[in-house]
């Protein structure tokens, strides 16, 4: 699935980051999160998450400054996925 251009079950265009997100967890609807939380608390958490680990496995160093790395960032975030589909494809 390209997370650039990903829409849940309703049709609904979804972000890319947020797109990793629901495929990861198996949401359909990009409302779920919310109605699960009411503040989406969830994806935040995973966002810091994907961040921090994409940092580490990169060398680079932790900061708040993250755009000017948002397409790299994007693009293993979609490799991420792809793995993921990979696997399930496999089982």
């Amino acid at each position: 699935m390209d997370i650039r251009n990903f829409t849940d079950s309703t049709g609904e265009r979804v972000q890319p980051y947020f797109a990793a997100f629901m495929i990861e967890r198996g949401y359909e609807r990009a409302r779920e999160p919310f109605e699960r939380d009411g503040h989406n608390l969830e994806y935040m958490e995973w966002n810091g998450a994907r961040w921090a680990e994409f940092e580490r496995e990169n060398g680079y160093p932790h900061d708040h400054i993250r755009s000017s790395r948002a397409d790299e960032f994007t693009d293993w975030l979609q490799a991420r996925c792809d793995a993921r589909a990979t696997l399930k494809g496999a089982a």
